[in-house]
């Protein structure tokens, strides 16, 4: 149920950094024809891209490590019997863990203190730009504690066949 509910969310997640993404690039594409061959920047493009970008590449982590494909230096894990890895695998997910609660935590704190300031441009506030960050790690615990549950679900259930056996 829970998985199914995740599975969900990812997927929307990914539809809406599409979108993000796509409506970037049209204002960037914007902003460049009117500089350049209308001679008359628009005065809005750049920040609201800015803007764009920081949602996109802060939903983007949840999604990453949804789908597993964050970069990682395996190559010593790789050497150590399976029990060991998946325990350092467990052990990773728990600092990621504190990581995206800990930041979850202070862009919150970000978002209070930069309430009542605008980007100046777009006229909005700050804390609308900065709102992205604890989103996305709120989305990542949930993300991380999922795949915790599997790991310790699955080491669990391999102790229970060395002890049956």
């Amino acid at each position: 149920m829970y998985l199914k509910m995740l599975d969900k969310v990812v997927w929307v997640l990914e539809k809406i950094v599409m979108i993000l993404l796509g409506v970037a690039i049209v204002i960037i594409a914007f902003q460049v024809f009117f500089r350049y061959v209308l001679d008359s920047p628009l005065w809005w493009s750049e920040q609201t891209a800015r803007c764009l970008f920081v949602w996109m590449m802060m939903l983007s982590v949840p999604v990453i490590f949804h789908r597993k494909g964050a970069v990682a230096f395996d190559l010593i894990v790789e050497m150590l019997p399976v029990k060991s890895r998946e325990i350092i695998h467990i052990l990773v997910q728990c600092v990621i863990m504190l990581f995206s609660v800990s930041y979850c935590y202070y862009g919150i704190q970000l978002c209070i203190e930069t309430g009542d300031r605008i980007i100046s441009g777009i006229e909005i506030p700050q804390n609308l730009m900065y709102a992205a960050a604890p989103v996305a790690m709120f989305l990542l615990t949930l993300v991380i504690l999922e795949q915790m549950a599997q790991e310790v679900k699955a080491l669990l259930g391999k102790q229970r066949e060395e002890v049956e056996k």
